[in-house]
This record gives structure tokens, C-alpha cells and sequence, in this order.
């Protein structure tokens, strides 16, 4: 059985007041991850601060512009008394899950706090963090799942704003329209689904490649997509994508 968090549907993303088990697709159960609904209990800003900055001490050594950005763009967001606890709340202890999960704290660590200041800057974001961070925490559980989840954690922010799936030094592919996150048990496949229909979209070294009204699945342990119909467009190549 695998569980899949739904992030979008038809490029909307979810604000349904519950979180939880809604139905059953053969053997897949369907969680929402909805709309965010505030915590019970008071977040240490004590605790908050410690571990920003301890995270910002340990990522210094690998990038100073990372350690600006803890200190300069994540800190004051994290640490406000009117941030949403949904998801200050949950931030010291994700870290450490994923440290649990034998994980870094550079690009990973450090790409899980980059989606916490994608979701507390307010901006628009594709995939809702609540859908993300069950992810996290689902994938953490599990050593195996947490090895092939690794290469999600730094593109968090990307994903939540712009659909980003795969990044490498040469190639960026994204794709916009509804997303689900799988995260296997039992030995199942780890994926996201997306479609039935949406963009893809690949950029590499200028160029760009776009396949219209397409879906499919995206293997992330395999880094590889398996598509279903769509319309490729490659305009800049001088190719007629009618023909």
C-alpha cells in the first residue's frame, strides 16, 4: 500500500478543512493534506532560535550565501509570535527527523528550511505546504524511502513555488497542473503523479522544451518520468510542434 499526499487538483491548490484518510483507490489510501489548521500548543521561540541558528552554523561551512539566507530571510519569519504555528511547529522537529534519517544538513536540512520560508514569506505556492510537509515527515519514517526522498529536500521551495521536480547543473524540468506525492510502504514505488493533464517543462542551457496537456509519473528514487500523450513544443529548435 502506498499513501499519496495530495498537493493540487486541477492547478488549485486544496483548502478543504480536514486531513486526513477520505477514501480508498484500490490499494492506495487518498489523504488531503488541506487547509492548515493552527496548533494546540505554543511554539518555543527559545527552541526555534537554537536550532536556526545551529543549522546556520553548520551550513556556513559549505555556503555563506546559505548561512545569509537562514540569518537574513528565514530567522525573522520563523521567529514573529504571528507566524502559523501549523508550520513553525513543526520545524525543529522535521530537522531532526531528518538527521535521524542519516540526511545533511547541506543541501537537505537546508533545503527543508527554504520551503518553511517559501510557505511563511506568503507567497503563492503550487503545492501547499501542509501536502510537502506530511511528505517529509511520512518519507523520514522510513531509512529506505528516506534515501530516494533525499534528492526532493533541496528543490523544496521550488517545488511549493514553481512545480520544480528535477534540478541538475544542466537541466530544470517542472510541470504545472495537479501534483500527488507518493510515499511508498511496503516496497512500493516512490513517485508523483501529475495530470491528468498539465505543462511540462524542461530548461536547459537557455533552451526550452514544453510538453502541453500531458501526465504521467516520475519515478524520484529512478529520476525518471513516464508520460502519457501531450503536445511537444520546442519552438526555439525551428521545429513546427504541429507537425
Amino acid at each position: 500500500m502506498e499513501t499519496l499526499v495530495i498537493a493540487t487538483i486541477v492547478g488549485r491548490a486544496l483548502s478543504l478543512p480536514i486531513h486526513r484518510i477520505v477514501g480508498r483507490v484500490g490499494c492506495m489510501v487518498l489523504v488531503l493534506a488541506a487547509g492548515l489548521a493552527a496548533g494546540q500548543d505554543e511554539v518555543d521561540l527559545l527552541a526555534l532560535e537554537n536550532a536556526v541558528d545551529q543549522l546556520a552554523k553548520e551550513v556556513s561551512v559549505y555556503d555563506k550565501d546559505a548561512q545569509r539566507f537562514l540569518e537574513k530571510e528565514l530567522k525573522p519569519l520563523l521567529l514573529d509570535p504571528m507566524a502559523p504555528r501549523e508550520i513553525t511547529g513543526v520545524f525543529v522537529e522535521r530537522l531532526e527527523q531528518i538527521d535521524a534519517a542519516s540526511l545533511g544538513t547541506f543541501p537537505e536540512q537546508f533545503g527543508y528550511a527554504r520551503s518553511v520560508q517559501a510557505a511563511l514569506s506568503g507567497d503563492s505556492l503550487r503545492i501547499p505546504f501542509g501536502a510537502w510537509d506530511e511528505a517529509v515527515e511520512r518519507a523520514m519514517g522510513n531509512r529506505r524511502v528516506a534515501k530516494d526522498f533525499a534528492a526532493l529536500l533541496p528543490l523544496g521551495k521550488d517545488l511549493l513555488l514553481e512545480g520544480v521536480f528535477y534540478a541538475s547543473k544542466s537541466v530544470q524540468w517542472s510541470f504545472d497542473g495537479a501534483m500527488a506525492i507518493s510515499v511508498p510502504e511496503d516496497g512500493g514505488k516512490p513517485r508523483f503523479i501529475f495530470g491528468p493533464s498539465g505543462r511540462l517543462m524542461a530548461l536547459a542551457k537557455g533552451d526550452t522544451l514544453l510538453v502541453q496537456k500531458t501526465g504521467g509519473e516520475y519515478d524520484y528514487g529512478r529520476a525518471r518520468f513516464e508520460g502519457r500523450s501531450g503536445r511537444v513544443d520546442w519552438g526555439r529548435s525551428g521545429w513546427d510542434p504541429n507537425l
